[in-house]
This record gives C-alpha cells, sequence and structure tokens, in this order.
C-alpha cells in the first residue's frame, strides 16, 4: 500500500469489516462487498476470513487508493471530506495509536458487526442492522414491491444469509475471530447491540486469556438501554475503550427516534455509564454519539446542550441510509430555517461541529422522491407503532406541514 498516496487508508491498508448480513467490506462506511476470485459474494456461511482477506475486489480498491484515484467504494468518506468533516479515514489517519506495519497478513482494525439482533427498531435504521425491524420494514416498505409473494419468502431471501452467517453454531467464523483477534491493534465493534451477543464476548475472553488485551483499543457502540454487568467487566480489561452511547433524541423525541425502549431506561443507564467513566477516568471515554437524520436535524442543538450541560463529550454521525431518513432530502426552505436556528447557539464547539452537518445537508438531494419517500415511511410507521410526527416534534412540523400531506 502507497503510504505517500494522498488518499491513503490505514482500513484499506490492513483492515476488515464483517458487515451485518454476512458479508465482507474493507470499512463500515465501504460500499463494496468483497468477492472472491471467481466473483462470487463472500458470506461467513460459505467463506473463510482469510477469503475475504485475500479477496481480489480488496485489492481492487487498494490499487485505486495507491494511485491517486477516489474509490467508489469510499464515496461517504469524499462525501464528508468535500465539506469540511473529518472522514472515518482521516480519523484514524491521525490517530498514533494505531501504527500499520508493512505487509500484514492479518488484519490489524477490524470493524465487527456480528449480525442483527437488536432489542431496537429505531427509525434511522432497518432490518439488515435490527432484527426488530423484519415485520414493519415488510408491512411498510417491502410489501409494496411485490418482489415477494410473502413474508416468508421477504426473510429468507433478506436476512437469511445474516442468520447463518453468525448462527452460535457456525464454529469456522467463531474459531477464526478468536484465532485472529488478538493480533489486532483496534476494533470497532457496532450494532445490531453488541450488549446482546454472547459470542462476541467469547471473543473478546480469548484476547484477555492469551494476554493480548493490554495492547488493544476497542471502539464500542451500544443503543445504552442493556447494561450488562459481566460484559462490561470484560470490555474494563482492554488497554482502552472508547464508548459510544447512541442517543438521537430527548425524552418523548427518544421515544419516537429509538423504537422499542423509553427515556427512563437510556436516562438510568447513561447514569451507569458515567460511574464507569469515572472509575476508569484517563483509560475508558464514554461519549455521547448523535446520528443525525431527517427526524432531528432541527434538534441537534438542544440534544448537545441537554449533555454538554451534564459534563458529557458528545459527537455527530450522519445517517447516510436509508435515502428517505438522509438530511440532503429535506425541502430548501426548511433547510434555511433550521440553519438559522442551529446558528442562534452560540457554543464555539457546538458550531465547529455543526458547520460539517449544516454543510452536508445543503448539498443536492440524492434522488428524487427521496423526501416524499420519509412522509410516506413516517406515516406509515405512525400508523402501525401508534405514534405521531406532528405532536411528537411540532416545531419541526410547523415548517414542513405545507410539504406534508393533510388529513
Amino acid at each position: 500500500m502507497n503510504r505517500e498516496s494522498k488518499y491513503y487508508c490505514k482500513w484499506a491498508d490492513a483492515g476488515l469489516a464483517l458487515h451485518n448480513r454476512g458479508g465482507a467490506l474493507l470499512c463500515c462506511q465501504s460500499r463494496t462487498y468483497l468477492q472472491d476470485e471467481n466473483q462470487q459474494p463472500i458470506y461467513w456461511h460459505t467463506h473463510t476470513l482469510k477469503d475475504a482477506w485475500e479477496s481480489p475486489t480488496r485489492r481492487e480498491i487498494q490499487d485505486a487508493l495507491d494511485n491517486g484515484i477516489q474509490h467508489p467504494s469510499c464515496n461517504a468518506c469524499w462525501d464528508e471530506e468535500n465539506v469540511g468533516g473529518t472522514s472515518r479515514r482521516m480519523h484514524h489517519l491521525r490517530d498514533d495509536n494505531i501504527v500499520v506495519p508493512e505487509d500484514s497478513t492479518t488484519p490489524m482494525l477490524m470493524d465487527l458487526k456480528l449480525g442483527n439482533l437488536c432489542n431496537l427498531a429505531c427509525r434511522t435504521c432497518n432490518p439488515d442492522v435490527s432484527s426488530k425491524w423484519y415485520a414493519d420494514w415488510w408491512h411498510v416498505i417491502d410489501q409494496h414491491t411485490n418482489q415477494f409473494k410473502d413474508y416468508r419468502q421477504y426473510l429468507d431471501a433478506r436476512y437469511l444469509t445474516g442468520k447463518l452467517s453468525y448462527a452460535a453454531n457456525n464454529e469456522q467464523l467463531w474459531s477464526s475471530l478468536a484465532e485472529w483477534f488478538p493480533k489486532v491493534q483496534y476494533v470497532d465493534i457496532y450494532g445490531a447491540e453488541p450488549m446482546m451477543i454472547d459470542k462476541l464476548f467469547d471473543v473478546l475472553q480469548s484476547s484477555i486469556d492469551q494476554g493480548n488485551a493490554d495492547n488493544q483499543i476497542l471502539h464500542f457502540n451500544s443503543n445504552g438501554t442493556i447494561w450488562n454487568q459481566a460484559h462490561i467487566d470484560i470490555l474494563s480489561k482492554f488497554k482502552q475503550v472508547y464508548f459510544d452511547v447512541s442517543v438521537d433524541g430527548l425524552y418523548d423525541h427518544f421515544d419516537y427516534t429509538r423504537y422499542g425502549e423509553s427515556w427512563a431506561t437510556i436516562s438510568s443507564n447513561i447514569e451507569k455509564y458515567d460511574n464507569f467513566k469515572k472509575q476508569y477516568m484517563g483509560k475508558h471515554n464514554v461519549s455521547i454519539c448523535i446520528t443525525v437524520s431527517i427526524l432531528n436535524m432541527y434538534y441537534v442543538d438542544e440534544i448537545w446542550k441537554y449533555f454538554q450541560d451534564r459534563g458529557w463529550h458528545c459527537h455527530f454521525n450522519i445517517a447516510h441510509m436509508p435515502r428517505h431518513v438522509n438530511v440532503k432530502a429535506i425541502p430548501e426552505h426548511a433547510k434555511k430555517q433550521i440553519e438559522n436556528k442551529l446558528s442562534q447557539y452560540q457554543d464555539k464547539t457546538f458550531q465547529r461541529n455543526v458547520a460539517p452537518l449544516v454543510s452536508y445537508m445543503n448539498e443536492p438531494i440524492l434522488k428524487d422522491g427521496d423526501w416524499e419517500e420519509f412522509i410516506r415511511v413516517t406515516n406509515g410507521l405512525d400508523a402501525r407503532r401508534k405514534q405521531k410526527f406532528a405532536s411528537t416534534f411540532p416545531e419541526f412540523y410547523d415548517i414542513i406541514k405545507t410539504d406534508w400531506p393533510q388529513e
């Protein structure tokens, strides 16, 4: 890998990502699934970790970046860099704790999304990442495409590969992970909800047992609604853990956006994370991750202030997909009012962090019809979940109600 290339990426050099559906990628934001030498997609019930590591698709992306070409697989990073944001690529380039050796024979960085077992059905999510989404996605989205004759065929066609890939009895995967994992320097662990995946913690424990945890950095993302002390104790044994607790709204906004749990639960668990942070001050860090979508772009200043006032570090994450929640789809007149509101919050740290979000929002819509799809899906879910967008977000609704079908 050419480290002098202006598009050099540590993940393209020495990273590997396991996707929720059983596929392999370079990292969690990559858009190209790895294929084998026969151009067959790599799944964990049909292929090995070594197949993914030696994939010709992986080499293709490496070659493009080596030669100064922005490979389309990496568009999520290019998009953020183009508006002045700090992309995932840039973030890891600046991290001196991650030193990638020449010609790694196994991954030095890993991204683990081990299936879709989850207890929530967040509005910015989908069934690939949450098993709680199956029925709602079928009734609101996929049933209307006429691709599948019934619900069972839909489940098998869409999600069987993920189920087979991450099955508890897939010893090829779990034993290989336990073998490779202790050699890794840095690991991203995302949802589904990792606190529910016992096999993951068996893998982590294997690294502790081999005496390697003291050299490994974990980034652990949780929806924060489950506190498992045994799992927390395992995580505490690693060199450093960056916990991201996902909170995309306050009070009833949380209940609406992260459907399946209540604000009371998350606020109680945040106190436990706060105590954990104080106990391991300087070793482990806990932050609030705010995933920004159409639903909360108007309110990100309020979420930020709530946690800043309580001494919590916050950062933003853009919901690129599904497209119908992407902030680029917001009508132009509403974008202007959102930008004006956010500019009123006179906090320099907030303004520095929100500026790339606003720039991203103001870019052209990804595809015609995305805003109409947001309305259709929102109304469909409201009917199924007995929720109401207009009364939950009255301030935002007031500025877009002329675009909203009236009852």
